[in-house]
């Protein structure tokens, strides 16, 4: 029998698309063999006889076609596969996760609850496997693993022997730091550290041999990616080395542990990097960039000098290079080169067609790779998923020398939530919680549109005690109408935006702000978008422009579109959590369109054109003060408080309640 009939990927959807045969009461019946002229991620269908017929390029495009047969009967009870050949429309369909390794091996979201308690998961197999198992199911091919400096919790350097750590180590003491990821592990946390799991450095690598050959049988690729630069675990290995570019020290250790991972994993596919963050600020960017070509470059150099034929690559983010300076710098580099940039910033629920990565794509040389960050900051309560909204967002991607995306989030853990009062609930993935987004991101990268019947049949997998028409239509709406904030009110990053609670971190004093009325007048919209900020339209909105009352409308009719379906309550604690958190973004939209509405108003009553406009700013101001007490007493009854790492501090909505009272006197006192 052909390989390719017992490998693990294919084994895997096998014993999938039986169970969905047993639910039907069919037999399992197709044949698959493997087909050299086609890539590995390509197939052919036919179907002979009324059976399956499978001509597959290799193993990932053979577990996907068991896959896809499996997802047709799901969704239509038959196979309706196109008869032809299927191929994925994004090469690449990665997720972003930043992996909390140890107190000593933070990633960039550790000052939160959500990193510290993922920490101990993050050394389960159990975990990871149940992560790539969802991955697959959802046609991700892609993992991509983020940790401010991983080498010493991942892997043994021989020239830096006493860098590699043992255990697996939390602290007591509470995480703090900044926004660019300084002071995350300190003093105090050295002092009250806390072994949660006893591990040598042989044990750790043998752990992640097995992570990362899990990924391998189900088809995903692997890539680590660090910022730079950063030393956190060396504080005691008695190496003098800093966090200063010019140390020949340091950069010795990060080229020697760059090659010393990519020996140890074979399994991993690249490395991507960031020239800038913690490199210091009296260097230039292209000192910068050479100290990155100088050490992850010369470290990936090493290892294919000894491993001919490997591929690795090399992901370099562009949120702080220049092109002209990156290929300069990388002259002649041996490894595969290619470049990421934040596609939405941290906020892709807002527009459908982001402007902000247009000037690097059409200024890149041709056949540079390039990848797209794709963030979903806004919600992590809210199961946000507007499938419309996301089927438009994928069509829009930039299809020039696009070689994936990775979809996630910077300011929570995609590990195991705990932020639900439900006990059955917490400790749940992440990503079950958020299921409908998790799955539309993944498969529209994977195929072009699904269809209706699709996307009912993952609801109806998830949710079972819910009619998934009714869901499909409610989840759109409520989505649509609480995305809609963002366009009005924008600002690029997550810890200057929050919108699930109206806030955002004031990095002067470090301390979390509400957004409040003079907020919404002072804050511009989102950019390239033809929509008018509030203060625009106050002064009559410019020719072109979408008046930002014009959103508040339309927020308002997809909440009461929304509000116009009705769920029956839900047969489990994650259905029933499901439908009240549908209810509280009907909340929070309305308040958000009252707002805007009252800002407006607000704003151009000052100046005195119309007599009523501080009239009806007041009654906006009134009943948007009315949803958001809705929404923060409904949040307070189902969700817990949590410390947010980008907002450094502790955010719940009913945290704000006086400050959206206080919005109201703004109005009635007359000042601006």
């Amino acid at each position: 029998m052909d390989s390719l009939n017992q490998c693990p990927p294919v084994l895997f959807a096998r014993e999938k698309l039986k169970a969905a045969c047993a639910d039907l009461g069919i037999s399992c019946r197709y044949t698959l063999a493997r087909d050299e002229k086609l890539q590995p991620d390509e197939y052919g269908f036919s179907l002979r006889e009324g059976e399956p017929f499978i001509r597959a390029g290799g193993e990932e495009a053979a577990m996907n076609a068991l896959l896809d047969l499996k997802d047709s009967l799901e969704a239509f009870g038959a196979y309706r596969l196109e008869e032809g050949l299927h191929r994925p429309c994004v090469k690449h369909r990665g997720i972003k996760l930043n992996v909390p390794l140890d107190a000593r091996s933070p990633s960039y979201s550790d000052c939160g609850d959500s990193a510290q308690e993922n920490i101990p998961v993050m050394w389960d197999e159990s975990f990871w496997q149940g992560l790539l198992d969802r991955m697959a199911l959802n046609r991700y091919n892609t993992l991509t693993m983020w940790n401010l400096c991983p080498f010493p919790s991942m892997v043994r350097v021989p020239e830096y022997e006493n860098a590699a750590l043992d255990d697996v180590m939390v602290s007591s003491a509470m995480a703090g730091g900044t926004s660019r990821g300084l002071g995350f592990y300190t003093q105090e946390m050295r002092e009250n550290l806390v072994c949660v799991r006893k591990m040598t450095m042989d044990e750790k690598m043998a752990f992640w041999d097995r992570v990362f050959r899990m990924a391998l049988d189900r088809c995903i690729k692997v890539y680590l990616f660090t910022w730079n630069l950063y030393l956190y675990g060396l504080e005691d290995s008695g190496y003098t080395l800093s966090e200063r570019a010019e140390d020949e020290n340091t950069k010795d250790y990060i080229r020697a542990s760059v090659a010393a991972l990519l020996r140890r994993y074979s399994a991993l596919s690249g490395i991507g990097v960031t020239a800038g963050e913690n490199l210091c600020s009296e260097w230039t960017e292209n000192q910068d960039l050479y100290w990155v070509r100088d050490t992850y470059g010369r470290g990936i150099e090493q290892v294919l000098k000894e491993q001919p034929g490997r591929e690795i690559t090399l992901i370099c983010r562009t949120h702080m290079t220049t092109l002209s300076q990156l290929e300069k710098a990388f002259q002649g580099f041996t490894g595969n080169l290619e470049i990421s940039s934040k596609y939405a910033m941290a906020h892709m629920t807002a527009a459908e067609r982001p402007r902000f990565s247009d000037e690097l794509v059409q200024k890149k040389p041709e056949g540079l790779g390039l990848w797209l960050t794709l963030r979903q900051d806004d919600f992590y309560m809210f199961p946000w998923a507007d499938d419309e909204f996301l089927e438009t967002f994928m069509e829009n991607l930039p299809q020039r020398d696009l070689r994936g995306y990775y979809y996630g989030s910077d300011g929570v853990i995609w590990g195991l939530e705990s932020q639900s009062r439900l006990r059955e609930n917490q400790r749940r993935y992440f990503v079950d919680k958020h299921f409908f987004s998790f799955a539309l991101m993944g498969r529209m990268g994977y195929k072009k549109g699904l269809s209706r019947e699709e996307k009912e049949a993952i609801l109806k997998k998830a949710a079972p005690g819910l009619p998934p028409g009714a869901l499909l239509e409610k989840l759109r709406h409520a989505s649509a109408a609480v995305r809609l904030v963002s366009l009005v009110h924008w600002r690029h990053y997550d810890l200057q935006w929050y919108p699930e609670a109206c806030c955002r971190l004031n990095e002067e004093d470090h301390l979390t702000v509400f957004d409040d009325l003079n907020a919404f007048i002072r804050c511009g919209a989102c950019p390239a978008t033809g929509i008018a900020s509030v203060m625009e339209t106050a002064q009559g909105c410019p020719d072109g422009k979408t008046s930002a009352l014009f959103i508040a409308d339309r927020m308002l009719r997809e909440a009461a579109l929304a509000d116009g379906i009705s769920l029956p309550e839900g047969k489990s604690g994650a259905e029933r959590e499901l439908c009240a958190d549908l209810g509280r973004a009907v909340h929070l939209a309305r308040y958000y369109a009252y707002k805007i509405c009252g800002a407006v108003y607000w704003a151009r009553g000052r100046t005195g054109k119309a007599e009523d406009d501080i009239a009806r700013a007041r009654d906006f101001l009134q009943r948007a003060k009315e949803s958001w007490l809705m929404y923060s007493d409904e949040t307070a009854r189902w969700y817990k408080p949590r410390r947010l790492s980008r907002l450094r501090g502790v955010v719940s909505p009913d945290m704000w309640d006086e400050r959206v009272e206080r919005d109201c006197a703004i109005c009635e006192d007359g000042r601006y």
